[in-house]
């Protein structure tokens, strides 16, 4: 898996979580269809580890995507939210 190499075995794929649906699709799709070509071969590695059993990608709706608590400006309610999920003190 992929916490292997910080020696923490795994006994399930790592669940990958995107709001972009178009994300997910690309992340499953094996073969690149002529929208994704222009996606480089090392942005392929994930593709790669969905193929392996290594991840598997799944789609969450944008109001349960805690990690954008970390890569977007959240205020109000939602800020709250994620903050708590990411505290342990919530969950969806």
């Amino acid at each position: 898996g992929l916490c292997a190499e910080f020696g923490i075995e795994q006994q399930e794929p790592t669940r990958m979580l995107s709001d972009s649906n178009g994300a997910v699709a690309l992340a499953k799709r094996r073969r690149p269809t002529t929208k994704s070509r222009h996606v480089l071969l090392r942005h392929r590695w994930i593709q790669q580890m969905v193929t392996d059993n290594v991840a598997v990608a799944d789609h969450v709706a944008r109001k349960q995507m805690h990690a954008d608590i970390l890569t977007h400006s959240t205020v109000g309610e939602f800020f709250n939210r994620c903050r708590a999920y990411l505290r342990g003190l919530y969950f969806d």
